[in-house]
């Protein structure tokens, strides 16, 4: 499997949780969706609702980090078909953050803006993006290179090591030691 999503519900539940938190900050009322529908599979996270200006927001929330020797992230084709699908039937924009430990911070960005075409050179290669890679659905995973993406917030250096903690990030994810990839 070409990926890195956590091995255990806990740390992605403490991604979520970090997540939360910013939002409410910003004065918005949150929902989990599953709370809504817990034994069924669904396309987003979180909704959440601003307060003061009723701007809702659709939200996947990933705790991983980016690759060891390609400049992205990404999550399984099958959930991107769902975005896609989500946003065509309701017209709104689904967005994406991921939380990274090794980066320390929060990034992410509308699906709209992540699934432009682009090239990124890495390493003295062009890579095109999006890149979809797996050798069959159930396995198929989009990427979506890093640089495309914005910095919401950093994390706190307890919330890194509580996730660090929790973590179990497969080979080709990168590692403490590997530094950041930007």
């Amino acid at each position: 499997m070409n990926e890195s999503f956590c091995k255990s519900d806990d740390v992605g539940k403490k991604g979520e949780d970090i997540v939360d938190r910013y939002f409410y900050s910003k004065g918005y009322t949150v929902y989990s969706t599953d709370d809504l529908n817990k034994d069924e599979s669904h396309p987003i996270d979180k909704i959440y609702i601003n307060k003061t200006n009723g701007r809702l927001i659709l939200l996947d929330i990933k705790t991983k980090i980016v690759r060891t020797k390609y400049p992205d992230t990404g999550f399984p084709l099958r959930n991107y078909h769902e975005y896609l699908k989500l946003q065509k039937k309701n017209k709104l924009c689904v967005i994406l953050m991921f939380i990274d430990y090794i980066e320390g911070v929060c990034y992410g960005g509308k699906l709209n803006h992540l699934n432009l075409n682009r090239i990124v050179e890495h390493n003295g290669v062009q890579l095109q993006y999006p890149m979809v890679d797996g050798a069959s659905t159930n396995d198929t995973i989009i990427y979506f290179p890093r640089c495309a993406m914005n910095v919401y917030f950093k994390l706190t250096p307890n919330e890194i090591a509580d996730i660090k903690e929790s973590s179990t990030e497969l080979e080709n994810y990168r590692k403490p030691e590997d530094g950041a990839v930007k």
